[in-house]
């Protein structure tokens, strides 16, 4: 299960957003409903057993690293947020999932408390960060996905008791404002062939009866 950490952030990476969000939310679903409530197992069988609609969960009831993963996906991937604290510098390149519109977390800092407030109408985007209590300014990032091969990139400063709010549009002349102004931006593209976007799909799990594994009697 934790193997589905890294595929979920290779996905949102290069713009499979729905692919990494039925994966995300696929863990979701076992967190909350199967199994051990509350964490993920170690293993899930590869078929459902037979008159069974979905595979058992196997092995560890509980694996640490598989929830990890789970939570690191939904901090870095999800929100965006990828914080440098040496450098005073927080990356931000969020991915709103399909049907939620709304998101507001903290920040897990031990002294400083940064609200992040992320709202998603339609074509428009706006994330809000309210520096509500610290001492020292933080560099912000913000990424946002223009296409599968180029961001968005602006950079910004973060002063205590500021507000700073990224507001994007790409339908709009203007496609990113900051603080209500329009802002210059770079940027930041990848160099990857667009044909490789073109067939990613999830694979799904055929029996083949023919396995000798799976006959009766002595092989």
């Amino acid at each position: 299960g934790w193997l589905a950490g890294p595929v979920i952030t290779a996905m949102f990476e290069f713009g499979y957003d729905d692919l990494a969000q039925e994966l995300l939310f696929n863990e979701a679903n076992q967190i909350i409903d199967r199994g051990t409530v509350g964490s993920l197992s170690e293993l899930l069988d590869a078929l459902p057993q037979k008159g069974e609609r979905l595979p058992k969960a196997s092995g560890a009831v509980s694996q640490a690293w598989s929830l990890a993963e789970y939570i690191r996906n939904i901090y870095q991937d999800l929100f965006g947020l990828r914080p440098d604290v040496p450098n005073r510098k927080i990356t931000l390149r969020p991915h709103l999932p399909t049907g939620i519109s709304a998101v507001r977390y903290m920040i897990p800092f031990v002294s400083d408390s940064i609200f992040v407030d992320m709202i998603k109408t339609g074509s428009e985007f706006e994330l809000e960060l309210d520096y509500a209590a610290g001492e020292v300014p933080w560099t912000i990032d913000f990424r946002y996905p223009q296409s599968r091969t180029a961001d968005i990139v602006v950079s910004e400063k973060l002063n205590p008791g500021q507000r700073l709010k990224f507001n994007v549009n790409l339908q709009r002349k203007t496609p990113l404002m900051v603080n209500g102004k329009q802002a210059a931006y770079q940027l930041d593209k990848r160099f990857i062939d667009e044909h490789l976007f073109t067939y990613l799909t999830f694979a799904v799990p055929q029996l083949d009866k023919n396995l000798k594994s799976l006959k009766k009697g002595k092989q």
